[in-house]
């Protein structure tokens, strides 16, 4: 198993594993992507990089233990692993009395597995305007924690040969021990549109042959030969046998196109080896679930914001979750996260404050911000008809969740809430008027949920 590094954010790691990841499949590597931490957007460029291949979010903070094995099991079933790191390497959850004990970082799941999958991580840094200051926080890094399986460093944003020349110099004399594997040189091919909640999807941004592009730029600045040493003769690991909850099986309708993309590989995984019958659907091309005569809808997050013209005016989507939700007692619980939240309300305002009307089935406005809600919570579902259903799909009612959307909540009246309790990582209570709400059999709350 790789993984990719970094002293902080934004040092470039989505683009240079994507990179690695297209090198070695370009050498006939199967790769089996993982993304660690909660991340909907970057899994998207790696999974295009391993040319379709799926791209698990590996959350060693918000998945249950059973969660994060399944995850792990799978793809080291399809391939070498390669994955991208969170944040900085060192930098996670706080859970212990030690200063820098963090769960959930890449370091602590990089030791996690460096027996059963021989994990090796590859720190990238940021050269940008350093050089012997970065070798002494290398060195520092390692002499942190030496148990985690440092393999190598690669420079990035490299202002030039010269600079690439004293970049080895300095560590070659101020840590010996640690190869370095590569320096690339800073270049706009390595930068990806943004916006809002991070990268643009990979599909949206036309990088199907960048990837190979920048995989040839890798390959003349890094020792791939190397690096592919580290996975060649990778034994398949046989996933193990999961516990299916044993509960009665249902037929599940998940919205999923551009508006609505922020659903994990392993949660529809795991809903059909539970027996569950999972259907696709696109209100972006005006489909809708009706016909598909579900017990549960599921809308996941996505970006309602973008579409929300279209949205509008999706009237067959519109009518017919509307009749789905009218259906009484044999109604299917509807339930939205987030931007699926955002659009069972009665309409989405955008910035320039324009309001597009929405389906209408929980009261209550959406409104887009210019600040960020972020962060891990921990949430406990309320009672009610659509808690206990959605209790039972994600594993229970005391769940830990992710937040991160731009939207604030307008309430047309605050009864019906969905979650009774709602706390950070830490566990400190949050009191937010906007969490979500539940009506009947209709359920929407804005945080997007992990099991």
């Amino acid at each position: 198993m790789l993984i990719i590094a970094a002293l902080a954010t934004n040092s470039g790691k989505t683009t240079v594993c994507a990179a690695l990841i297209r090198a070695l499949s370009n050498r006939s590597f199967a790769i089996a992507p993982l993304k660690i931490g909660p991340d909907y957007i970057d899994p998207s460029f790696h999974s295009l990089a391993a040319g379709g291949a799926i791209c698990d979010s590996w959350d060693g903070w918000g998945q249950r233990a059973e969660t994060q094995q399944e995850v792990l099991d799978s793809a080291a079933a399809r391939g070498a692993i390669v994955a991208e790191g969170v944040m900085g390497l060192f930098d996670g959850e706080k859970r212990g009395s030690r200063a820098g004990d963090a769960a959930g970082s890449t370091a602590s799941m990089a030791k996690a597995c460096a027996y059963t999958h021989g994990s090796r991580v590859i720190l990238l840094v940021d050269a940008s305007g350093g050089s012997t200051t970065l070798a002494v926080m290398i060195k520092g890094l390692i002499e942190h924690d030496p148990g985690v399986p440092i393999a190598g460093v690669i420079f990035n944003k490299v202002g030039s040969l010269r600079h690439a020349a004293h970049l080895r110099d300095e560590m070659a004399a101020i840590v010996p021990s640690l190869p370095v594997l590569g320096a690339i040189p800073r270049a706009e091919a390595w930068q990806v549109p943004r916006r809002h909640l991070g990268l643009v999807l990979a599909e949206e941004t036309g990088w199907e042959q960048q990837l190979d592009i920048l995989a040839g730029e890798l390959e003349a600045h890094v020792d791939v030969d190397t690096i592919a040493s580290w996975i060649a003769g990778r034994e398949s690991v046989a996933p193990r046998k999961q516990a299916v909850r044993s509960h009665e099986k249902l037929r599940i309708a998940v919205a999923y196109d551009a508006a609505f993309r922020f659903v994990y590989p392993y949660r529809l995984r795991a809903w059909r080896q539970a027996g569950h019958r999972v259907e696709l659907f696109s209100p972006l091309a005006d489909e809708s679930p009706h016909a598909l005569r579900p017990d549960f809808v599921y809308l996941p997050g996505g970006y309602p914001e973008l579409h929300a013209e279209q949205l509008a005016g999706a009237l067959n989507f519109r009518d017919g979750m509307r009749n789905l939700a009218a259906g009484g007692a044999g109604a299917p619980i509807i339930f939205g996260e987030c931007g699926g939240y955002m659009a069972m309300l009665e309409s989405l305002i955008a910035r320039d404050g324009t309001a597009y009307p929405m389906l209408g089935l929980l009261p209550g406005r959406a409104q887009m911000g210019s600040s960020p809600q972020l962060g891990y919570r921990q949430v406990r579902l309320a009672s009610g008809i659509a808690g206990e259903r959605i209790a039972q799909l994600f594993a229970g009612e005391r769940l830990r969740a992710h937040e991160f959307h731009y939207a604030r909540f307008l309430p047309a009246d605050s009864e019906g809430a969905l979650y009774g309790q709602v706390t950070d990582a830490a566990g400190t209570g949050l009191a937010h008027a906007d969490w979500g709400q539940q009506r009947g059999r209709i359920a929407g709350g804005f945080a997007h949920l992990i099991d």
